[in-house]
């Protein structure tokens, strides 16, 4: 609750008890009764009047009665008073005087009854008198009253509001200045906080800005390391390169030598990806190129071997070193002119599509370098195969397979792939590439891409 409210509604309780007391024409103090007793005076009127009561909230209390007079303080509503008559006279009905501050007195009947009711009296003496209605000048029964005026009790209780009410105020400013002043030390300190919170924000956004600069650099390397798919086009004008990175650069890359009579295909995969296997994707182009055209190798088995002899000697210096990532490798060397293919594979297969049969062509169980320090003498198998009009072959990553998708969230799987590849294999080369991007990318959904993914398709009609 806001604090002026709390102040208003503060001096609004306080206004209304006021009238409150005002309209009691009294207060809410305790009320006592006094009756004065004075033993030196013998009044025989007093004895008729047998016994007294005042009506205090809702409630008649009784009064003592030792003489003729009594003394009321605060306030009351009724007085009632009973009396007897004498016993040597006879009466029907009865009358009654008030007199205040020896004012001219007022006379009233009480009938029958032996008692009178005397509503709230203003502050005064009074005498009240009780006739016998054939003896209005003989009292049979007088009666002292003073009431004690309510001004000054009331002076005394106003004072004790007011100085509760001031010391509330009091109280309540102080609790409310130290809730002000540590709801103030709260939002300095949000404040503070916030501040800090923007700068850091600030800066990291800037190294993102740098990072995401310099990674996005590292790709355009990337790019051109791998020879553009127009130049692909050339060589084997059916064919497509469907290329979907995880991050800005990619682990998976694919890599193209022409030589004088065949072409060398490779589509890699590097454990790992994002900035890591692009590293690795730099060290695998380099290692290609020397291989093939430094070193003159041109059998894909043989090529594979020298690739992971290459990794112990690139990172022989290392100290510490623990090999943790490697390549996967689909290696084909083309001869168009004899229509021959020859493949080796370190862990990737190769698909072929001949006469609406897909056959696999699987490749070893092992990796480039990754199994190449607790192996050393692992080797790679060379298959050939003789090509066919019409036969379509594909070398791939495992990320189409291994994406995570569908209405189960499940992965794509190699079997589903297979069989996607049969239903498109008699399309033109670039509608091939749509559906499968198409496909992967339903089939993803809303789910995150899990790794690169790397298709390469070629159809032998050269």
């Amino acid at each position: 609750m806001d604090f002026w409210i709390k102040i208003k509604l503060l001096y609004l309780s306080f206004f209304f008890i006021l009238l409150s007391v005002c309209a009691r024409k009294g207060i809410s103090a305790p009320q006592t009764i006094q009756s004065v007793q004075d033993d030196s005076i013998e009044n025989s009127f007093a004895y008729n009047i047998t016994s007294i009561e005042v009506l205090e909230r809702n409630e008649y209390n009784p009064i003592f009665i030792y003489s003729d007079s009594i003394e009321l303080t605060a306030n009351f509503k009724y007085i009632k008073i009973d009396f007897s008559k004498p016993t040597e006279v006879t009466a029907k009905e009865y009358t009654y005087s008030v007199q205040r501050n020896d004012k001219k007195p007022l006379y009233y009947s009480a009938g029958k009854n032996n008692y009178i009711v005397l509503s709230r009296l203003k502050p005064g003496n009074y005498t009240v008198r009780i006739y016998l209605k054939e003896k209005i000048i003989d009292p049979f029964g007088i009666l002292h009253i003073k009431v004690n005026d309510y001004k000054y009790a009331g002076k005394k209780a106003i004072l004790l509001y007011i100085l509760i009410f001031i010391v509330s105020v009091f109280i309540l400013l102080r609790f409310q200045t130290r809730t002000l002043r540590k709801i103030s030390r709260q939002f300095r300190e949000r404040d503070r906080l916030a501040i800090q919170l923007m700068k850091q924000k600030e800066e990291l956004t800037q190294k993102n800005k740098n990072i995401t600069d310099s990674i996005t650099y590292a790709k355009r390397i990337q790019n051109a390391l791998m020879p553009p798919e127009k130049h692909f086009k050339i060589l084997f004008p059916q064919s497509f390169i469907l290329h979907i990175s995880k991050d800005i650069v990619s682990g998976d890359f694919y890599w193209i030598n022409e030589t004088d009579d065949k072409i060398l295909i490779a589509a890699v995969d590097c454990t790992g990806h994002g900035v890591p296997g692009a590293f690795m994707s730099i060290i695998g182009f380099e290692l290609f190129r020397k291989i093939t055209s430094t070193q003159g190798i041109k059998k894909p088995s043989e090529i594979l071997n020298e690739l992971n002899n290459s990794f112990k000697s690139v990172f022989k210096d290392v100290d510490d070193f623990s090999f943790k990532d490697g390549m996967d490798v689909a290696f084909c060397s083309i001869d168009k002119k004899n229509r021959i293919l020859e493949f080796s594979g370190a862990f990737n297969p190769l698909y072929i599509i001949r006469d609406n049969t897909v056959t696999e062509i699987k490749g070893d169980r092992y990796s480039i370098g990754l199994d190449h320090f607790e192996n050393p003498d692992n080797v790679f198998t060379n298959h050939t195969i003789q090509l066919e009009k019409d036969d379509v072959f594909y070398i791939f990553s495992d990320g189409f397979a291994d994406q995570f998708g569908g209405p189960e969230g499940k992965k794509y799987k190699y079997r589903r792939f297979r069989h996607l590849l049969l239903a498109l294999h008699h399309l033109p080369m670039e509608k091939q590439k749509e559906y499968l991007k198409k496909s992967i990318l339903d089939w993803k959904g809303n789910l995150d891409q899990v790794d690169d993914i790397l298709v390469i398709g070629i159809k032998a009609n050269f």
